[in-house]
């Protein structure tokens, strides 16, 4: 895991973006994995997992999956990531900036039921800063905004678009995310209007959230929700 080879023929790609940006050793797949194993191996507690040495140095990891396809030994640091986290949040319980992230599609339906004053709030300088304040947001990250309606409510006054003029030459399943569905409802919009354009049929997938969100910040109550989709596709 903290194997470290000099591939001079091959200039890396992706690297790791913290390294990138911050030029520090610590930061690197190498060291992140070094201090990983010597806590896992060393540690005199029951919970080796238990170490806020190893929590700084995964906080900084941002799950790119870099490592994985460049790292000659290729090391997944995003899944060492998510298995620590579990542990981590086990003992220690769920920040509420991790509880917002996992859940941000049930916050956006509750959202949509007055997307304009919700696109206010979160707009407004004072009320917005408080409010990444209170989460943990760093300030000059902008919160996303909502669509004037959700992507689901298009497609049931808009069912004509849905078929082509012409005989379709085939059918396409949509899956409408959480995001498409209440922040980049545009998107989805173009994408529908497109494949008509190119002649598919586009049909709606009859399905859950992805529970996208929930597995990554959650791990485990987002797991069943990732599996029924998995199952029904």
């Amino acid at each position: 895991m903290g194997r470290a080879i000099a591939a001079k023929q091959k200039l890396l790609a992706v690297q790791c973006v913290r390294v990138l940006w911050l030029r520090e050793m610590k930061n690197s797949t190498r060291a992140r994995a070094n201090i990983l194993r010597e806590f896992l191996t060393l540690s005199p507690k029951k919970n080796p997992f238990d170490h806020s040495e190893i929590y700084d140095i995964m906080d900084l990891c941002v799950s790119c999956k870099g490592c994985k396809s460049e790292c000659p030994s290729s090391v997944d640091m995003a899944r060492y990531k998510a298995e620590f986290l579990q542990h981590w949040w086990d003992k220690h319980g769920i920040p509420l900036r991790t509880r917002a992230v996992a859940y941000i599609s049930s916050l956006n339906r509750i959202g949509m039921l007055f997307p304009a004053i919700t696109n206010y709030l979160f707009t407004n300088k004072f009320i917005a800063n408080l409010f990444k304040r209170v989460l943990g947001i760093a300030p000059k990250r902008s919160i996303p905004l909502l669509y004037r309606y959700t992507l689901s409510r298009w497609l049931k006054r808009n069912k004509h678009k849905l078929l082509p003029h012409r005989k379709p030459i085939g059918s396409v399943y949509l899956f409408i995310d959480e995001f498409t569905e209440y922040n980049d409802t545009e998107i989805g919009i173009k994408a529908v209007e497109l494949l008509t354009r190119l002649g598919y049929e586009v049909k709606i997938a009859v399905h859950k959230e992805s529970g996208r969100a929930l597995f990554e910040r959650t791990d485990k109550k987002g797991r069943p929700t990732c599996q029924f989709q998995r199952n029904n596709f």
